[in-house]
């Protein structure tokens, strides 16, 4: 069926009308069959994606070559063909980049109150075991400087 149809070209016929009825109702399954195709692949999961294998959204010739689909063909690669996997991508760094070295550092260290610094049994001071450094873009008038925090941990 090639354009609109006009009630005035109908036939009069009515097995002739009920085969056009026929054919329109397989050319509406199959449009509908298409569309749903179409829509998984657009719109569908990864696994559910579009294969070359699969049927084509061209309208068919005659709705023999559309009754029996061609099954989905399986391409095998020589096992010298394959690539190597590469390796897991590293992972993006969180963050901002560290500061320019070449920029002049304040340090300042913040302490924990003195009564912390000692042991509670026994009263002698404790020990530096590390520190957690945080740096700070500050600017002064005409000049950068980064300032460091330093927070002092202590142990027995």
């Amino acid at each position: 069926m090639g354009g609109p149809i006009l009630p005035e070209t109908l036939p009069s016929d009515v097995g002739v009308l009920h085969q056009m009825l026929r054919a329109l109702a397989s050319d509406l399954e199959r449009l509908n069959r298409q569309f749903e195709l179409l829509r998984r692949h657009t719109f569908g999961r990864r696994r559910e994606a579009f294969h070359p294998g699969q049927q084509s959204l061209e309208f068919a010739e005659s709705p023999a070559e559309e009754a029996a689909p061609t099954p989905p063909q399986h391409v095998e690669e020589a096992p010298d063909a394959e690539e190597p996997h590469p390796g897991p991508r590293p992972k993006p760094k969180h963050g901002r980049r560290p500061l320019p070295p070449e920029l002049p550092r304040e340090r300042v260290e913040l302490l924990p109150p003195a009564e912390e610094r000692s042991c509670r049994k026994c009263g002698h001071e404790l020990v530096r075991i590390g520190e957690e450094v945080s740096e700070v873009l500050d600017y002064r008038p005409a000049s950068f400087l980064v300032r460091q925090q330093v927070r002092v941990e202590t142990a027995q």
